[in-house]
Order: structure tokens, then C-alpha cells, then sequence
């Protein structure tokens, strides 16, 4: 009944399974490419400082240095009482 006609002989299909590892391998290395481009996953290759930690690091210093104002003020106005 099932004699192969649609497939062809079996000869020369052992590197299907390869060739398809290949493929996903490429798949893979490919679509990992794209989603670690531009710092857009958290990866190995994306451990640098962003320019956002920069800007908070400066806020943090800015809010300190406002604090001891504050904090100096409140003394001197106690102080006048």
C-alpha cells in the first residue's frame, strides 16, 4: 500500500536531523541577537552603567546636599529662639 512514491527512497536522509539542529542553532543565536542589542536584556554583555544610574546617582547627591541645608537651617532658626 505504502510504497514511498511521495518521499523518495530513504538514501541521503540522515542529515535532516542535522541540518535542522543547525537551523535552530542559528534560530537561537539569532533571536538572541536581537533581543540583547541596546541594553534590552539583562545579559553578560549588558553589565555596564547605564546613563540612568548616572542621573540618579546625581539626584541622590543633589537630595543629600538639600538635606544639610534644611538640617542647618532648622539649627540656625533654633538657635534665634
Amino acid at each position: 500500500m505504502w510504497n514511498c512514491a511521495g518521499w523518495g527512497p530513504m538514501n541521503g536522509m540522515w542529515f535532516m536531523p542535522i541540518f535542522g539542529l543547525l537551523c535552530m542553532l542559528l534560530f537561537v543565536y539569532f533571536i538572541s541577537r536581537v533581543f540583547n542589542r541596546n541594553g534590552g536584556c539583562c545579559g553578560p554583555w549588558n553589565q555596564g552603567i547605564s546613563p540612568d544610574n548616572q542621573d540618579k546617582d546625581a539626584l541622590l547627591d543633589e537630595l543629600k546636599t538639600l538635606r544639610r541645608e534644611v538640617e542647618e537651617l532648622r539649627k540656625n532658626q533654633n538657635e534665634e529662639h
